[in-house]
């Protein structure tokens, strides 16, 4: 008699476990498909391991494009930070950096549709790789430097010369800080300094 109470129990509480799975399921696709509708699903999401940082472009009809550091554990959680909760496909992938075990894991774990070791796409925006820096071009020029900044008298005259909206950096250290904070770049660039851990995403 017990035993078919506690049967009956266990029962019970499975149907609820996955009347609530189910419900999650579909609260997660209207949550998405609303997201997707308001925002042309297009975004960018940065994530910064402190020195370095990892981009995961989510483009129209769900393409993933990934810039990945050289921390693995990083990567990885951009792409979940920056992609659809089910996707498992990347259409591309930046490997300039990456060693062959590197990329070998991360085929472990995600579909990669194409390889290249330099970007260049012009697919009604443009995002362009030039060494540590990445352009992406809409109505507004954004940057991102992919590598920590060791020179800030380089780096401003860099922003001076493409004059970006929104410019995102891995953390500075102390002296690189102290020293921009004696420089004047512009009061018109939205600095956004991602320390590690942090992550942004911005829509495109």
């Amino acid at each position: 008699m017990y035993y078919n109470e506690l049967l009956m129990d266990y029962q019970i509480a499975s149907k609820k476990l996955i009347a609530a799975f189910v419900l999650f399921s579909v609260i997660m696709s209207v949550t998405a498909f609303v997201y997707s509708s308001l925002f042309n699903g297009q975004t960018v999401t940065v994530c910064s391991s402190g020195q370095r940082l990892a981009v995961v472009f989510h483009l129209a009809n769900d393409a993933t494009i990934l810039i990945p550091t050289s921390s693995l554990k990083n990567t990885l959680d951009c792409l979940r930070k920056g992609m659809s909760f089910y996707d498992r496909d990347l259409e591309l992938v930046v490997t300039a950096g990456m060693s062959e075990d590197y990329m070998l894991n991360l085929r472990s774990r995600y579909t990669i549709k194409q390889e290249t070791d330099r970007l260049r796409l012009n697919t009604g925006l443009q995002i362009i790789t030039n060494g540590n820096v990445l352009t992406v071009k809409t109505n507004k020029l954004q940057a991102f430097f992919l590598k920590e900044i060791t020179d800030p008298y380089t780096f401003v005259e860099y922003l001076r010369q493409i004059n970006p909206e929104i410019v995102v950096v891995p953390q500075f250290t102390e002296v690189i800080s102290k020293l921009l904070s004696d420089i004047f770049i512009s009061d018109v660039i939205r600095s956004i300094e991602l320390k590690e851990g942090n992550f942004i995403t911005l829509h495109l």
